[in-house]
């Protein structure tokens, strides 16, 4: 039987407009600003840390597609439960 999820640390929207994306955010999250630079906004909410970073980095994949990352304690349960649910490319 897999386990659950029992908490999430963070979790990071990439953004291919920043900007637009850094203001939307404040404005539909009014939580307090952790960190804040160019490329990236990380927002305080409550335990969790709810973060925008610009896609810029090779691995980010192709824009226009949505790609959400994010950290539990306990990633080797989600490592079962991805390759049980996700299909696997082929």
């Amino acid at each position: 039987m897999l386990e659950s999820v029992g908490k999430l640390n963070y979790a990071i929207v990439l953004c291919d407009d920043i900007n637009r994306m850094k203001a939307f955010y404040r404005e539909f999250f009014p939580f307090p600003v952790v960190s804040e630079t160019e490329a990236s906004l990380a927002l305080g909410a409550g335990h969790v840390l709810l973060a925008l970073r610009k896609r810029e980095r090779s691995y980010d994949g192709p824009r226009r597609r949505c790609r959400v990352a994010w950290c539990t304690a306990s990633l080797s349960c989600v490592a079962r439960r991805s390759r049980r649910v996700l299909p696997t490319a082929g």
